[in-house]
């Protein structure tokens, strides 16, 4: 047993407020290794007052992003008032250059705080997890069903779904759950109990119906493979209104149940007009012609565009000027293209995906280097074949940079994924990103861990589907694996 933990087990049973105290303060003066001591402290004890402690840590965390925020925001004023000031003839107006190098060093330090505290204030809601004790599981079904924070309850379910006792209080509160994100939760939770507890799998069902993708897709994978027969037509019928993604999941539902593949809704129906009663009687028998071909479909560096609501995210630093290790091959009616350098197969692969991508789909497109630079800063946009040929002309504009800051695209990306990682759920969010990049990250998040935890946190209950692709990734390419391994996507290199 640890040190910390059989000490805490013989103190009285009560919450940590010195340990809340020096997480916050540790915040505040930077100091990141102070701040995890901290954190592991609150939840040494694993009962009841570490659940309390770190609902604590949690608000009080949020209340630092807010108070660091407007430090910085002032900081940003300072820094403008204080700074050196030339007319267009290179001659002295106003400023002090020391002034100037205090009130940058202050703003550096206020945005520190800022990302420190927001670091730790979803780390001490996945902190919960560590807890095992039967008074800890009691303490966290309540903060499941009454936290204020729906972000903090969805954390509550997760770490609860590892604690036998805590499963039909979990499957009680599915049925009567309307946050989305808590509802993303407990199917997460609870699906490796679907094929065993009755009427699980009827609740899950169920909320194919949600009017939140998200919930949709949670229920989906949950159901998947283990759906009776006489769900497929409600499968079909929700295919119907579906776009990219959740097309493509009620497309693999519909698979898992009957074994065929038919891509979209008409061909689905007709299916199922023909062969419905026989399919219902189990007298029926795919054949070869059963099996249909999928529509043509936009590809981005060889991997299907399974989406109407997306995200492309481009790395545009000097290593892109390097020459490439893959070159798209040759496609009926699309030639190759440039490909004397990785910039230019970027390039040759972002036009084939806009030319091909479906009308009506909403996208935008991020590229990055040391810096962002995105197609439209402010909104997703509608493909249209005006639109279309807009945003082919602007490829042309594409050219590089250095710096490879992937963390800021991402963050950005989720942006149009509903915002931050405790921002509601959002059903007109991108339900994809597909990111590709040459190489290791730089700028402020660049160990692998550290990183993966981070994307993880930003998308635990979002359900974005992040896609990687590795153009001769080299030592990156355990990072590109492990973000689409984490995030429902798939890894391409090339």
């Amino acid at each position: 047993m640890r040190p910390l933990l059989l000490l805490a087990l013989l103190l009285p049973q009560q919450p940590n407020p010195d340990g809340v105290k020096a997480l916050t303060e540790a915040i505040n003066r930077g100091d990141d290794k102070a701040a995890d001591k901290a954190l592991a402290s609150i939840a040494a004890s694993d009962n009841d007052s570490a659940v309390s402690g770190l609902a604590r840590a949690y608000t009080d965390c949020l209340k630092l992003i807010a108070e660091a925020a407007k430090d910085e925001q002032r900081a940003v004023k300072e820094l403008e008032d204080k700074k050196v000031v030339y007319n267009e003839r290179g001659e002295y107006i106003r400023g002090n250059a020391m002034d100037e190098w205090k009130a940058k060093e202050a703003l550096q330090k206020a945005r520190y705080r800022v990302a420190l505290a927001d670091d730790f204030a979803p780390r001490t809601a996945t902190a919960l997890a560590s807890l095992r004790s039967e008074s800890a599981v009691n303490a966290l079904l309540a903060k499941a069903k009454s936290a204020p924070d729906w972000y903090f309850r969805a954390h509550a379910v997760t770490a609860l779904a590892l604690a036998p006792a805590a499963k039909a209080a979990l499957v009680e509160q599915l049925g009567k759950e309307t946050e989305p994100g808590v509802k993303v939760a407990l199917m997460d939770a609870l699906r490796p109990h679907v094929a065993k507890e009755p009427g699980l799998l009827d609740r899950y069902l169920a909320n194919v119906k949600d009017p939140y993708w998200q919930v949709q897709i949670s229920a989906l994978q949950g159901a998947r493979g283990l759906a009776p027969k006489a769900a497929v037509p409600m499968f079909i019928a929700g295919m119907k209104n579906a776009g990219g993604r959740l097309r493509w999941e009620f497309n693999e539902a519909l698979k898992s149940a009957t074994g065929i593949d038919k891509h979209v809704y008409e061909a689905w129906q007709a299916w199922w007009d023909k062969h419905g009663e026989d399919f219902l009687a189990g007298t029926w028998k795919p054949g070869a012609s059963e099996k249909a071909d999928g529509p043509g479909r936009s590809t981005f560096y060889g991997m299907n565009i399974n989406s109407s609501a997306l995200i492309l995210i481009l790395d545009v630093s000097a290593s892109m000027l390097q020459p490439p290790g893959w070159r798209p091959p040759e496609a009926a009616g699309i030639p190759q293209g440039d490909t004397s350098t990785r910039i230019a197969v970027a390039k040759t692969e972002l036009v084939r995906c806009l030319e091909r991508i479906e009308a009506g789909s909403r996208l935008n497109v991020i590229l990055f280097h040391n810096f962002l630079n995105l197609y439209d800063p402010k909104q997703l946009v509608t493909m249209d074949e005006d639109r279309r040929k807009k945003m082919l002309q602007w490829v042309d504009t594409i050219a590089v940079d250095s710096g490879t800051s992937t963390w800021d695209a991402l963050v950005r990306a989720f942006e149009f994924a509903g915002g931050r990682w405790n921002d509601k759920l959002s059903s007109g969010s991108i339900d994809s990103i597909y990111l590709m990049t040459d190489g290791e990250p730089t700028g402020r998040v660049v160990a692998r861990k550290l990183f993966t935890e981070k994307v993880r946190e930003l998308n635990r209950f979002k359900k974005v589907a992040i896609h990687t692709i590795g153009v001769d990734p080299g030592n990156g390419e355990l990072l590109l694996k492990d973000i689409s391994a984490q995030n429902d996507g798939t890894y391409v290199r090339r």
